[in-house]
C-alpha cells in the first residue's frame, strides 16, 4: 500500500487514498495498467518487461491527482 499523504500540488493533507481507475468504453473493469515494454528493446536495457495495476490517490483541496502501481516490482526486472 503506497503511504501518499500529502498533494505535490498544494501540499494539503485531504487525500483520498487508493481508488480504482474507471473507464465508461475501453476498460469496463476499472483495471487499468502501466507495463515496460517487453521484446528486443527491453532485452536491449536489461529489462525482461511487465506490468502493474495503477491505483490513483486525490486531493480533496485541488483535486490533483497521482497514480500509482500496485507492484512496482512488477515493472523493471534486472
Amino acid at each position: 500500500m503506497n503511504t501518499y499523504s500529502q498533494c505535490l500540488n498544494c501540499q494539503s493533507k485531504q487525500i483520498i487514498p487508493d481508488l480504482a481507475l474507471q473507464d465508461a468504453g475501453a476498460y469496463p473493469s476499472g483495471s487499468h495498467k502501466v507495463s515496460v515494454e517487453k521484446g528486443a528493446t527491453a532485452r536491449l536495457l536489461g529489462k525482461k518487461g511487465g506490468s502493474s495495476l495503477l491505483r490513483a490517490y486525490v486531493c480533496e483541496d485541488c483535486g490533483f491527482t497521482a497514480l500509482f502501481a500496485e507492484e512496482p516490482d512488477q515493472l523493471v526486472s534486472h
